[in-house]
């Protein structure tokens, strides 16, 4: 004869401390489970800031892209007056030509250039002149201009600070406007080392018909 089976829990066997110790974890145990959690989520914190703190010395270790500046057309230049008699900056008349292969060279290598539109966008106002609208080719007339390309340095009142007529590379157009800065800045100086008021010559480039 089968004994009938009893199905339940078994018996338990107690600890001295009356605890189970399958399920129980002493205190040392668990300050050092703390411990440990605690130390997990430091060294997390730490790489997160980590992370953070180097990706933004990179960011600022990357060269600055040129700045943005407003680049009014020949139809506004009234309204780059206006705003050069407020701002107190002088004004950059760059004529140009869709004929003209210096003018299409210095488009690709020198306007691009970072110091070149940080330059303009901290001290000037730019009117680009293209000979082919009316308002173009009336300050084509009002500047004397029969070749491109060309740029004309003016205040507010319209007075010519410096002109440079002919392909220009980086170099040469940095010094010439931050020449035309100083004239503005030290007229007294200015006087005794004028500006170079370089022109087209023979037939480097289509003059305006």
């Amino acid at each position: 004869m089968i004994s009938p089976t009893t199905i339940g829990p078994g018996p338990t066997h107690a600890t001295p401390s009356g605890r189970d110790p399958i399920i129980d974890t002493p205190p040392e145990h668990a300050d050092q489970t703390r411990d440990s959690g605690d130390r997990r989520g430091l060294s997390a914190w730490w790489l997160v800031l980590t992370i953070v703190v180097v990706g933004a010395i990179w960011f600022i270790a990357q060269p600055s892209p040129g700045q943005p500046f407003e680049d009014y057309q020949a139809d506004g230049y009234q309204l780059a007056l206006a705003a050069a008699r407020e701002s107190g900056r002088p004004i950059l008349l760059i004529f140009t030509a869709p004929w003209c292969p210096p003018c299409q060279e210095m488009r690709r290598s020198v306007w691009p250039d970072d110091r070149i539109k940080a330059l303009q966008a901290e001290r000037y106002l730019t009117v680009t002149v293209d000979a082919r609208s009316p308002a173009g080719a009336e300050l084509y007339k009002q500047y004397f201009v029969i070749g491109t390309p060309m740029v004309i340095v003016i205040d507010a009142h319209e007075n010519l600070i410096g002109r440079w007529g002919g392909l220009m590379d980086v170099q040469q157009m940095l010094s010439f406007l931050n020449a035309a800065v100083d004239v503005l800045a030290d007229p007294m100086n200015a006087a005794a080392n004028p500006m170079p008021d370089q022109h087209v010559t023979g037939d480097q480039n289509k003059g305006v018909s």
